[in-house]
């Protein structure tokens, strides 16, 4: 029997108590210890045996035809070194395996890696798929790193796959071997694999895509406010633009800039919900053929100042509401719902009866608009009044333009 290490104890300590002794935390790399904590807070079912159906994967066909041909040829290399390939979609649910030792097969059958099975950290915890999601760029998880069971008898390397024009998540690459094969050269032996299959997609890419990422570029480099390209079904953009512009509707948003585009009007919001974060100033058209397939769009952020005062270094302010516990996990929760209700981003809290849903709703209001004006409406009253009732209050709280608004018991709403 094989010594328990102190990721073991560390492992061990946090399932049982909730917390890691000090002494015992810096035996864990940061990023394990992160994900620990966000699998934990998500209510990651670590009990399960196997990974969990979740039904038809959504990776884009083009994915599918970009990495087949690498992820191929790469089992072959490995054939011999008990080893399998796992490719998943962007919500790390499970597209495609490639096995090429048939001893293994069993090995992942039993924990059902197979396509249309969850990978993720909230379905199954610390993996070398879902983490790569949450981490945001690849990660190494090696045996007792696996906060599940199912898991531990595996070494996973996971990269990330994003589209080369809109850096969007398209999917994410996972070597996985036994526990005792792992290697850090595994990593930028993945690293380079996912470039590979980026590069296809970039090969791949419509001539309207490439020309308009040609214009953002161009634009990117001589002009000093924050721009995005927008097209039917194409958005590019850097970080900070695409995290102002987070819920909003990019449906919505083309087809207003390709009307401000077409007509050259500027200044405009489009009735976002986020008017209040930033309003489209000159949209630049790009065209193919005498045809507009997209804009370049500038933005202007004057009215972010409010809210970066909000929460100073990306912190919130203390909420008035007390909450129960100060796990570094919940704090980074209520400090990540903050920045987005802040943003006017609308947020779901699911979960049972009494577990803190409404003071956690509260406590993330009131720290995202310190000056008031939260408004809270309860269906489970005021639902009882009828439809119409319930209707005609929602709009006369809205018409008064309140900072927030809650909405309680949304499961006693009916159609």
């Amino acid at each position: 029997m094989s010594r328990p290490t102190g990721v073991d104890a560390a492992r061990e300590h946090l399932l049982s108590d909730g917390t890691i002794p000090r002494h015992l935390e810096k035996r864990v790399r940061p990023e394990v210890l992160q994900s620990w904590r966000r699998s934990l807070m998500s209510g990651a079912q670590l009990a399960n045996p196997t990974l969990t159906f979740k039904g038809e994967h959504h990776a884009r066909a083009a994915l599918r035809v970009a990495a087949d041909p690498v992820l191929s040829r790469l089992a072959d290399q490995l054939a011999g070194l008990e080893a399998g390939v796992l490719l998943a979609d962007h919500e790390a649910t499970l597209v495609h395996r490639w096995l090429p030792d048939r001893s293994i097969i069993p090995m992942f059958d039993r924990i059902n890696a197979l396509s249309g099975f969850d990978n993720s950290e909230e379905s199954i915890g610390t993996n070398g798929c879902g983490s790569v999601i949450e981490h945001g760029t690849s990660i190494q998880i090696s045996g007792p790193e696996h906060l599940a069971d199912a898991l531990r008898p595996f070494t996973c390397v996971g990269v990330p796959v994003h589209n080369p024009i809109t850096r969007r998540l398209e999917g994410v690459i996972t070597l996985s071997c036994r526990a005792t094969s792992g290697n850090p050269l595994l990593t930028p032996l993945m690293t380079s694999t996912a470039q590979e299959v980026e590069s296809r997609l970039l090969a791949q890419a419509t001539t309207r895509e490439r020309q308009l990422l040609d214009a953002y570029l161009v634009a990117i480099g001589s002009r000093r406010t924050p721009i995005a390209a927008v097209g039917q079904d194409i958005f590019i953009a850097g970080p900070r633009v695409t995290e102002l512009l987070e819920g909003v509707d990019r449906a919505v948003l083309w087809e207003h800039v390709r009307e401000l585009a077409l007509g050259g009007r500027t200044g405009h919001n489009g009735g976002f919900a986020s008017q209040d974060r930033f309003r489209i100033g000159r949209c630049q058209p790009v065209e193919h053929s005498g045809t507009v397939i997209g804009a370049i769009v500038e933005l202007e952020v004057a009215h972010l100042e409010r809210a970066d005062r909000a929460l100073p270094d990306g912190v919130p302010p203390r909420p008035t509401v007390t909450l129960p516990g100060h796990s570094p996990a919940l704090v980074t929760a209520i400090a990540h719902a903050t920045r987005l209700a802040a943003k006017g981003v609308p947020i779901l809290i699911e979960g049972e009866s009494g577990v803190g849903k409404y003071a956690l709703a509260r406590a993330v209001l009131e720290s995202a608009h310190p000056s008031g004006g939260v408004v809270v409406l309860d269906a489970a009253s005021d639902w009882a009044d009828g439809a119409d009732a319930f209707v005609t209050r929602l709009r006369t709280e809205l018409a008064a333009r309140p900072s927030a608004l809650l909405l309680r018991h949304l499961e006693q709403l009916t159609p």
